[in-house]
């Protein structure tokens, strides 16, 4: 940018604890994170949603029920916060948000679940999908081979 009235724009930053965090919520600044960055990420986030999970299963003998594809905004289940329910705060501190801070349906991370089966994806990431293929290609959605990659227990390998 420069500072040709042209090239400049005014923006609101909500107030939050985060400095970085509450720019890139505005959707309006462009941090250039690699896309390697953001797969590390987004499969670090779904490693420990999926450890989670398991302690869950363990202590209660199932997995957390979903509403469908249930997300943070997610137009395939439930859209809530807590989107895995149950999950926080004994099993996870806290459930983590795609690094986009998309408020979109995509990216996001999905979950959904009958209770014996369970799939979680980072969902609507075709970079990152491309760089799981490459890379761990197990990790890549069977049902959504482009855009989706994450981990599912046999019985959910092709919701």
């Amino acid at each position: 940018s420069s500072f040709d009235f042209d090239t400049q724009m005014t923006i609101e930053v909500p107030r939050k604890n985060n400095f970085l965090e509450a720019l890139k919520s505005t959707g309006k600044i462009n941090f250039k994170e690699s896309e390697m960055a953001r797969y590390l990420q987004r499969k670090q986030d779904l490693e420990n949603l999926k450890a989670a999970l398991e302690k869950y299963h363990n202590d209660k003998g199932s997995y957390p029920l979903s509403q469908g594809f249930n997300g943070l905004y997610s137009i395939w289940g439930s859209s809530d916060k807590n989107w895995i329910p149950g999950l926080t705060p004994k099993f996870l501190k806290t459930l983590p948000r795609d690094p986009s801070l998309s408020e979109e349906k995509t990216p996001q991370y999905i979950y959904y679940s009958n209770g014996t089966d369970y799939k979680l994806l980072s969902h609507g990431v075709e970079a990152s999908t491309s760089i799981a293929q490459r890379l761990e290609a197990q990790l890549v959605d069977p049902t959504r081979k482009t855009y989706a990659f994450g981990f599912w227990t046999p019985g959910a390998k092709d919701w």
